[in-house]
C-alpha cells in the first residue's frame, strides 16, 4: 500500500514538473476538433500575453477577453488540470465554472459526426474538450446528475474540484462542473456565491486566498484600441483585483447592491437620445419620471433589455428598422450608412453618471447574414428567464460604453464612462488594500463616447403638426397594410437656461438704463450750452468785422444798436433749467 502511494506521488510530482516545463518553453496548446483550430488571440488583444505575469506579483491579474464571431458572448483562455489542458470559456457573471468532456471511448471526430450532437459540438468546437483521465488533480464529488450552471441553462454533469490556470498563475481546488451532455456554452463564472452543494469555492475566493487579489473585485473593459487609434469593439480585458485608470473618464461612481445579490445592480434615472444635430432629448417626461425609472441589472447579454413602452419609443426613432420574421427582434440593412440615422446615440443616466452608447453599438450583425444587423435593444417582456431580475438588463451596448468594477466583498458596483486609449502594457492599480472599498479617478471627462451636448435636463414634449400631448399613430412604410407603428414627435430641445447669464444680463440692462436716464439729460444740457456759447462767440466776431452799426441790421442788439446783455442770462437760465430737469428725472427713476 505504501509502495502504491509513493508510486502515485512520484507520478503526480513528475506531471507537475512536466507541466511547468511545458509552460516555461511556451508550447502552444490549442484544441482541434473536426479540423478546426480554436482561436488564439495572442496577436489580437491590446495587451501582450506577458501582462498577467507582470501584474501578478502586484496582487492583480489581467485576462484578455474577446467577442465571439456571432457577437453573443465574450471568451477568455484558461487551462484546467495537471498537466494543464487549454480551454476557451465564455464569461458569466453568475453560475458555475464548467467544461465539457467526451463520453468514455468516444473521439471528438465521431462525437461531432453524430447529428444529434450538432449543438453541443458547436460549443465544444470553441471551448475544447476537457479530458478527465488526463489530469492528476481532478477530484470528483458525487455522481452525474442534472446541474444548474447559470440562471438559464442546465447540463448533465458531475461536480468536482480542479486546478485552474490563468496566465502564469495556478489556482488549486477551484469548484467546477464537468458535463457529458450540454446545449450551451461552457463558462468561466465570475460569481463569488457558493454553488448549491458545491465541492469547492468559486474562482474569486480562491484568487483571494492565493494572495493575488485583496478583495473579491474585478473590472471589465470591453473595447481596445491599436497604435493607430482604431477602436476594436471585439476585444478587451478582465482585470482581477485592480483597476486601470487610463481606461475610464472622471471619477468612479459607487452603487450599493441589495443583500441578496453580489454586485451589478444600478439605478436607472433617465434615458436620452441625441439626434443628428446634437440635440439631447429625454425619452420620458422628467417632471414626473426622472430619477426613478427603475433598477438595472448588469448582465453579459448582447442586448439592452428595457420596459416595453420605452422600447416602442426607441424603435420609433429608427425609421429603417423592420420587425424580423418569426422573431420579436428588429433588424436593419447593414449596407446602409449609419451616418444617415437621425439617432446618433442613446444616453443612460445612472443616478447622474451618464453613459453614452453610440449608434454603432446598438446594432450587431445577424448570424449568417452580412447585409443584416440586429437591433441590440429588446423589450423586457421577451427576456428569456421566467422572471426578469430587474426593470432593465444592461447588456453589451451598455457595458461596451462603460468601465465597470464589481466589488463582491462590499456589494458595490463602480461605474465610469469608458475611455478607450492605447497602452502597450497593463496599468493595473491594485485595490482593496486593508479591505478598503474601490475608488479611482481616470482621465478628464473628454471621452471617445462624449455626449453630443452637455444639456442633459431637457423636458420632453410630444408634438404633432399642431401642438398636442397625444401620440400620433401612422402606418409604417415598411409594415404590412394592416400593421400600425407608433411614431413619436418631439419638440426640438432647447438648452437649459443659464441662470448666471440671465441674471448678469438683467443687471447689465438695469445699469445701462440707469446711465441713459440719469446722464442723458445732463449730457444734452451741456451740449446745448456749448452750442449757445458758440453762437455768442460767432456774433461777437461778426460785430467786430463791421465798422458801423448802420451797415448791418443788428441781429442781437436792442433798438439803440447795443448788444443785448440779457442773451447770456437767458442762456444760463436755460442751462440751469435743463440740469434741474435731468436731476428730477433721475430722482423719479429711483
Amino acid at each position: 500500500m505504501i509502495s502504491n502511494i509513493n508510486t502515485f506521488s512520484c507520478f503526480a510530482l513528475s506531471s507537475l514538473v512536466l507541466a511547468h516545463f511545458g509552460e516555461a518553453v511556451a508550447i502552444p496548446r490549442f484544441g482541434k476538433i473536426d479540423g478546426k483550430v480554436r482561436r488564439d488571440i495572442s496577436e489580437v488583444v491590446r495587451r501582450s500575453s506577458i501582462a498577467p505575469r507582470q501584474v501578478a506579483s502586484a496582487r492583480g491579474l489581467v485576462q484578455p477577453i474577446w467577442l465571439s464571431d456571432d457577437g453573443l458572448r465574450y471568451y477568455t483562455n484558461v487551462s484546467f488540470g495537471t498537466p494543464p489542458q487549454p480551454l476557451t470559456l465564455a464569461l458569466s457573471l453568475d453560475g458555475t465554472t464548467w467544461a465539457p468532456t467526451l463520453p468514455a471511448g468516444v473521439s471528438a471526430d465521431s462525437y461531432c459526426a453524430d447529428t444529434k450532437n450538432e449543438v453541443s459540438c458547436s460549443y465544444a468546437t470553441i471551448s475544447g474538450f476537457y479530458t478527465i483521465p488526463g489530469s492528476v488533480t481532478y477530484s470528483p464529488r458525487g455522481d452525474y446528475q442534472e446541474l444548474e450552471v447559470d440562471s438559464q441553462d442546465t447540463v448533465n454533469g458531475i461536480q468536482a474540484t480542479e486546478h485552474i490556470q490563468l496566465g502564469s498563475s495556478i489556482l488549486a481546488n477551484v469548484g467546477i462542473a464537468v458535463a457529458d451532455s450540454w446545449t450551451s456554452a461552457p463558462l468561466l463564472s465570475l460569481s463569488s456565491l457558493p454553488t448549491p452543494e458545491g465541492p469547492g469555492q468559486q474562482l474569486l475566493p480562491v484568487l483571494q486566498q492565493a494572495g493575488l487579489i485583496n478583495t473579491l473585485t474585478y473590472s471589465l473593459a470591453f473595447t481596445s484600441v491599436d497604435r493607430r487609434g482604431n477602436i476594436n469593439y471585439d476585444s478587451g480585458e478582465l482585470s482581477f483585483g485592480g483597476i486601470d485608470e487610463t481606461q475610464f473618464s472622471g471619477k468612479l461612481s459607487s452603487f450599493e447592491s441589495g443583500n441578496d445579490t453580489d454586485a451589478g445592480v444600478l439605478p436607472v434615472s433617465n434615458i436620452y437620445w441625441i439626434d443628428g444635430k446634437g440635440r439631447n432629448v429625454s425619452i420620458v417626461d422628467e417632471d414626473s419620471d426622472a430619477g426613478r425609472l427603475g433598477v438595472g441589472q448588469v448582465s453579459l447579454t448582447p442586448y439592452l433589455w428595457i420596459p416595453d413602452a420605452m422600447f416602442e419609443i426607441i424603435v420609433s426613432l429608427f425609421s429603417d428598422v423592420e420587425k424580423s420574421e418569426g422573431s420579436e427582434g428588429y433588424t436593419r440593412n447593414c449596407t446602409a450608412s449609419i451616418e444617415e440615422l437621425d439617432v446618433k446615440s442613446l444616453q443612460l443616466s445612472i443616478d447622474g453618471t451618464f453613459i453614452t452608447i453610440p449608434t454603432n453599438l446598438l446594432f450587431f450583425p445577424a448570424i449568417g447574414r452580412k447585409d443584416l444587423c440586429n437591433l441590440a435593444v429588446r423589450p423586457i417582456s421577451d427576456y428569456p428567464a421566467t422572471t426578469a431580475p430587474a426593470d432593465y438588463i444592461l447588456g453589451f451596448p451598455f457595458l461596451r460604453s462603460a468601465y465597470t468594477v464589481f466589488d463582491h466583498t462590499h456589494r458595490l458596483t463602480h461605474l465610469a464612462p469608458r475611455r478607450v486609449a492605447f497602452s502597450s502594457t497593463s496599468s493595473l492599480t491594485p485595490v482593496g488594500e486593508g479591505n478598503a472599498t474601490v475608488s479611482g479617478t481616470g482621465a478628464s471627462l473628454r471621452t471617445t463616447f462624449q455626449a453630443a451636448t452637455t444639456t442633459l435636463s431637457v423636458p420632453l414634449q410630444q408634438l404633432s403638426e399642431t401642438p398636442s400631448t397625444t401620440t400620433a399613430t401612422t402606418t409604417s412604410a415598411s409594415a404590412t397594410p394592416t400593421e400600425t407603428k407608433l411614431v413619436y414627435y418631439y419638440e426640438p430641445p432647447k438648452s437649459k437656461p443659464n441662470i448666471g447669464a440671465i441674471v448678469g444680463g438683467v443687471v447689465g440692462a438695469v445699469v445701462f438704463l440707469a446711465v441713459v436716464i440719469v446722464f442723458y439729460p445732463l449730457l444734452k444740457a451741456a451740449n446745448d450750452s456749448r452750442k449757445r456759447q458758440s453762437k455768442r462767440e460767432s456774433r461777437r466776431r461778426e460785430r467786430s468785422r463791421t465798422s458801423s452799426a448802420n451797415d448791418l441790421s443788428p441781429v442781437d442788439s436792442n433798438q439803440n444798436g447795443e448788444e443785448n446783455e440779457n442773451d447770456e442770462d437767458g442762456d444760463e437760465k436755460e442751462d440751469v433749467d435743463a440740469i434741474t430737469t435731468a436731476i428730477a428725472i433721475a430722482n423719479m427713476s429711483q
